[in-house]
């Protein structure tokens, strides 16, 4: 028997997961199972047509998260990997570009499997408070508490930092213009370029201080 039949009777101990007649470029990689922290269990499984991530809660229930073709899952960055696992929800990576410059995410609720938000712009995953600090796409920046389900404005110098994005003078993305320090469990150093051309032709930081306390109520 190969391993793709074996596979097809033994992935996970709970889905089936292979084919013979067109392996995949990483068998080992799309055969997988992830514990979460409350105990419900990821698994990656596949067929001859798509590769499906279902969610197995603690209830028993599965649910399936996504599903994808196969000719997508080469190479391995078109596959959904989760990023951040908290108590209630659970950050998935969905897509990288070839430079991993450009990233999605999507939040997924743990009990019920349904998306909760999507990210283009992450800034910033703190992973002692399970919050992700953002930037939409109208340059506005948030903090979402993951466990919580709720996203706060955070003020900044947003026209002045958007027009230092426009002008490229520290990258492409907006995550290039944004640097986060943790300096404890409870505050994030945010330092971000701005253009202020009244002052310099030249990007300056700027840096604002996050209590996370106020958030985390």
């Amino acid at each position: 028997m190969s391993v793709f039949a074996l596979s097809a009777l033994t992935a996970a101990g709970q889905f089936p997961c292979g084919c013979e007649k067109n392996p995949p470029f990483c068998h080992d990689c799309l055969c997988q199972t992830e514990t979460l922290k409350n105990n419900a269990k990821v698994f990656y499984h596949y067929d001859c047509d798509s590769l499906y991530i279902t969610l197995l809660g603690t209830t028993g229930d599965t649910i399936q998260l996504f599903t994808q073709v196969m000719e997508l899952t080469h190479p391995l960055r078109m596959v959904p990997r989760i990023e951040q696992d908290a108590q209630n929800t659970v950050l998935f990576n969905t897509y990288c570009s070839g430079g991993f410059e450009f990233c999605s995410w999507k939040l997924i609720d743990k009990s019920t499997g349904n998306s909760l938000a999507d990210f283009n712009n992450i800034i910033f995953n703190d992973t002692l408070q399970n919050t992700i600090l953002h930037m939409t796409d109208d340059y506005s920046l948030k903090l979402y508490v993951m466990d919580a389900k709720k996203e706060f404005n955070i003020d900044y110098s947003r026209e002045k930092c958007e027009k230092a994005i426009s002008s490229l003078c520290s990258g492409y993305y907006p995550s290039d213009f944004f640097a986060v320090e943790q300096p404890d469990a409870t505050h994030l150093k945010v330092t971000y370029k701005i253009l202020d051309e009244a002052i310099s032709k030249e990007c300056q930081d700027e840096s604002l201080l996050i209590d996370l306390n106020e958030y985390l109520k």
